[in-house]
């Protein structure tokens, strides 16, 4: 797992609140660009940063995560 994943896994509670339902693109354990389309969220995120292989995740919202988990 690569930083930035890691930083997903840390932050992913804050990022369901955020960003719950989009897609994100993180670069540097920062989000980058945020969407409802992976191929929009990858491709801004390329040329915001110039990254060749942002992390791109689909965040669940709210009332896709059972309460407790």
């Amino acid at each position: 797992m690569d930083r930035d994943d890691r930083w997903i896994v840390d932050h992913f509670d804050q990022l369901i609140t955020q960003y719950g339902g989009r897609y994100i693109a993180v670069v540097g354990r920062q989000v980058v660009a945020s969407g409802l389309s992976a191929k929009q969220v990858e491709d801004d995120a390329r040329r915001r940063t110039g990254a060749s292989l942002p992390s791109v995740i689909r965040i669940p919202s709210d009332r896709d995560v059972p309460a407790g988990v």
